[in-house]
């Protein structure tokens, strides 16, 4: 892929994954972009995590891979600051030794309000989780391609 469509790929994701807030997208992707040098984005071996990652602060909730009570408060939190009615609960049955499971249980009440729950493999022994509306999943998908990043919709687990 082009640097020309690799920024635009962090610059839509910035949109989709701050999508009540265009001015703070615009802002991240400001900051993502200020990282690199003009032509930086020709480099195949660019290690773009750090900056995505720094870009999407407060969209994401970070985590090491044994945390999972800690994700849920964290993806609380998102919720409420984003307005998504959803109440996710430690005492409600959710599996916290089972990744797939926890991540199907806390998908499956995100998406009765129309959103799904993402979490992207950095190859470290932490999860990188987002919440992003149902509806924008192929694009997510086609950025997470287009930037050679590993993003998996907790939807697709079923």
């Amino acid at each position: 892929m082009s640097g020309v469509e690799k920024l635009d790929a962090v610059k839509k994701l910035c949109q989709l994954l701050m999508w009540d807030n265009s001015e703070l997208a615009q802002k991240r992707f400001e900051d993502f972009e200020g990282c690199f040098e003009s032509d930086a984005f020709e480099d195949e071996s660019l290690d773009i995590i750090d900056p995505i990652d720094t870009a999407l602060d407060g969209v994401l909730s970070h985590t090491d891979y044994d945390e999972f009570d800690l994700m849920l408060v964290n993806l609380q939190r998102i919720a409420n600051i984003r307005h998504i009615p959803v109440q996710l609960n430690a005492d409600g049955g959710l599996d916290f030794d089972d990744p797939a499971e926890f991540f199907l249980d806390v998908n499956n009440a995100f998406a009765e309000h129309g959103f799904h729950v993402w979490y992207w493999d950095t190859g470290w022994s932490s999860y990188r989780v987002f919440i992003a509306k149902a509806k924008d999943d192929s694009d997510i998908d086609l950025i997470a391609e287009t930037l050679g990043l590993e993003f998996h919709c907790a939807d697709n687990l079923n």
